[in-house]
């Protein structure tokens, strides 16, 4: 049994795909799992042609608390960058559904964002 830590979920909704971060403990923190999490969400956004658009959601107190400052984020993505976000240029529409806080660089952009 994998102790690896799930820390981001995705859910088709017709040709939306909703992405969900998932470390509450951890006020969404993004550490090398969320990273990891983030960029394969994104790769099948980009990929998938019956994906229209995608939708980030935190959670109902947090959306995000930036990087994992006892963790750090991980390694940087091929596709996207830092988080597997920050350098990606998307051709598809992502919405951040945010509710709660977004607190240090949990609510930075980068290109296209």
């Amino acid at each position: 049994m994998s102790t690896e830590e799930i820390a981001v979920r995705t859910i088709r909704h017709e040709r939306v795909l909703i992405i969900g971060l998932d470390r509450p403990a951890k006020r969404n923190a993004i550490n090398a799992a969320v990273t990891r999490g983030l960029d394969e969400a994104l790769n099948l956004l980009e990929d998938d042609e019956s994906l229209w658009c995608g939708v980030l959601a935190g959670g109902p107190a947090v959306f995000c608390a930036g990087a994992d400052l006892a963790e750090g984020p991980g390694q940087p993505t091929e596709r996207g960058g830092i988080a597997g976000i920050m350098s990606r240029v998307r051709p598809k529409p992502l919405v951040a559904a945010v509710e709660g806080s977004a607190l240090g660089g949990g609510f930075e952009s980068g290109p296209g964002l």
